[in-house]
């Protein structure tokens, strides 16, 4: 993959934003267009349209016209084609095999037609780019080649870690965040991301043996902790960011996520040298920071050192439905004298990578550039 690829998303929606205004740190991907199926309802808005406060001037395109396909090599199939009905998967991939393209596949394991997806793609010759041809063709840790040790290794790193106490609280733009703010200040990153095409920005997305069925949870400790390792045994960065998926704590009765299980995992697994907790938009007070810093403490081991609060917020009745939904809003100042708070315009400065890099600097082992 040495000749950058030029792509079209498919399909578009607020779950890839992060993507699109971070997208200078793609590896090998010029992103030319953005394609929303029409139920959508994304049909010629800015790619920018789940955020009012700004504009990138790229129209979303509801369908893949001719023109498109003669100016890209990939259709890149995002983690929202699980919103598309399967007969429209099937229409898109015969589509993309009588154009002579390709398909980079970058959705999280387990998706209920990635059988036939990968069967359509064989009998249309189409050819699938995944994640592992990243890891492959940019030398990077094979996390499947990563076996049961006996103990925790010392991870000598320092390690950020980003929390998220509910979906939707911006914690992939968090994680890109600091990730762009540290390299433009010279720092060597390694880092492992919440989303399943972290590989294509340069860095490692959650192991698949992760969420199996096929480890106990002690033994996913354990390699997760030998994973890192083997990054900072081949990277030798300066600094590792680590974004846990999933949430701290159940949402509803109906929304468990795991019931935190994940962040237990990932906090055991390694130590946090900084640890950011992600909210929903809303008005908090230092009570409520107060029992989320315990809550941490006890559950995952770890000291919250800031709380970042997103411009999302649930819709209030869907919090009894099985399905989830979200508004964007502007946003609500918070703030404390307690402790340290940020919010979604602050990923536009420098004030959390300042208050980050000011903690770090207190070890011995990270040298402030």
């Amino acid at each position: 993959m040495e000749k950058k690829m030029n792509a079209i998303v498919f399909p578009y929606d607020f779950e890839f934003l992060p993507v699109i205004r971070n997208n200078h740190l793609l590896n090998n991907i010029d992103i030319k267009y953005l394609v929303a199926p029409s139920g959508f309802g994304l049909e010629n808005k800015d790619a920018y349209y789940f955020d009012d406060s700004e504009k990138l001037g790229f129209t979303i395109k509801s369908q893949i016209s001719e023109e498109c396909f003669e100016n890209i090599d990939v259709v890149w199939i995002t983690e929202s084609i699980q919103k598309v009905e399967f007969t429209n998967i099937k229409d898109l991939i015969e589509n993309i095999g009588k154009h002579n393209k390709n398909i980079l596949y970058t959705v999280n394991s387990g998706y209920i037609y990635e059988e036939e997806i990968y069967k359509l793609c064989e009998a249309n010759n189409v050819k699938i780019i995944t994640i592992n041809d990243y890891i492959k063709d940019f030398n990077m840790v094979d996390c499947n080649n990563v076996e049961i040790s006996f103990a925790l290794a010392k991870i000598n790193t320092p390690i950020i870690t980003v929390l998220g106490m509910s979906p939707m609280t911006q914690k992939f733009d968090l994680q890109l965040y600091l990730r762009d703010k540290f390299l433009q200040n010279g720092y060597k990153v390694s880092q492992i991301g919440t989303k399943a095409l972290s590989e294509t920005m340069g860095f490692y997305s959650i192991p698949d043996w992760f969420f199996s069925n096929e480890y106990k949870e002690n033994e996913k400790i354990l390699m997760f902790n030998k994973f890192v390792k083997e990054i900072e045994k081949s990277e030798n960065p300066d600094v590792i960011i680590i974004g846990v998926p999933d949430c701290i704590i159940p949402l509803t009765k109906n929304h468990s996520f795991n019931y935190g299980i994940y962040a237990f995992e990932i906090c055991n697994a390694v130590n946090s040298d900084y640890t950011i907790l992600s909210l929903l938009d809303g008005l908090y007070n230092d009570e409520f920071f107060d029992e989320m810093k315990l809550a941490c403490n006890y559950r995952f081991n770890v000291e919250l050192d800031g709380f970042f609060i997103s411009k999302y917020r649930p819709v209030s009745n869907s919090l009894d439905q099985l399905k989830l939904s979200f508004t964007h809003t502007n946003g609500t100042k918070n703030s404390s004298e307690k402790y340290n708070i940020f919010n979604a315009d602050d990923l536009k400065r420098d004030s959390i990578i300042n208050e980050v890099i000011k903690k770090l600097s207190m070890y011995s082992v990270f040298e402030v550039i």
